[in-house]
């Protein structure tokens, strides 16, 4: 499996989160790396597919990708808005790597599903 780095996420979508909070999204992203490992998806392919998931959580972790900056005390921030919606294609980023997902191994980590264990007697 493909392992991005805080560095890669940094250089895909600029944001002002702490490291630790990437560094939990990445580990939260690699939950799909069975999936993509047993249906061969190819390594270029796992990391835009990671890269643009990590995005869609900051996005809608923080309102888009930083736009502008001001400091000198007149402190701001502006954000691009890049929300669309709700869920996995509720951003920009989330309904790209929606569309490159051919197996649904990204979109799988944001469904809700109850596991049942089924037992024969």
């Amino acid at each position: 499996a493909v392992v991005i780095t805080i560095q890669q996420v940094r250089d895909f979508i600029p944001n002002n989160l702490p490291d630790s909070v990437i560094q939990q999204f990445i580990d939260f992203v690699d939950q799909a790396d069975v999936c993509l490992d047993l249906n061969v998806v190819p390594d270029p392919t796992q990391t835009m597919l990671k890269l643009y998931t990590v995005a869609h959580m900051i996005t809608t972790q923080q309102g888009g990708s930083v736009s502008s900056e001001t400091d000198m005390d007149g402190a701001s921030v502006s954000y691009n808005n890049s929300k669309i919606g709700t869920g996995f294609t509720g951003t920009e980023y989330g309904t790209m790597a929606y569309s490159m997902d051919t197996y649904g191994c990204m979109g799988a980590l944001f469904t809700k599903k109850i596991n049942r264990l089924m037992i024969r007697i």
